[in-house]
């Protein structure tokens, strides 16, 4: 008997698994600024993953579009793109969709008075 609920308690705790792997960005409040892009992204960016948004047929395409980059918001993206124009419909529901990105930051760069400088070598 004891076997047993040993047993069942080990294959509980691995059924578990060990979850979502965090976010290299954190969550954003909802109402971020997100640019939409129906193509792909302008700039470098770095790919978060897929998000959708599913909105009754009476909400509008733009408060839709707003759950849609509300849902970049929430994973830290700032970019969404691949999104179509106009949403699929779907047993009444618009449906948008597209990838969350976040925009790659340019490396610092170094002030030019620090580049190459020669008068001050042996001072």
């Amino acid at each position: 008997m004891n076997r047993l609920v040993l047993a069942s308690l080990v294959l509980g705790i691995a059924a578990c698994g060990g979850g979502e792997r965090p976010s290299r960005y954190p969550p954003r409040e909802p109402g971020c600024a997100v640019t939409l892009y129906h193509g792909a992204p302008h700039g470098k960016t770095v790919n978060i993953g897929p998000v959708s948004a599913s909105c009754n047929e009476d909400i509008s395409d733009a408060d839709c579009l707003r759950t849609l980059e509300d849902q970049v918001c929430k994973i830290g993206g700032d970019v969404v793109w691949g999104v179509d124009d106009t949403p699929k419909m779907d047993l009444g529901h618009k449906k948008f969709s597209g990838r969350a990105a976040h925009t790659r930051e340019s490396p610092p760069t170094a002030p030019s008075s620090a580049v190459g400088s020669s008068s001050d070598a042996g001072s």
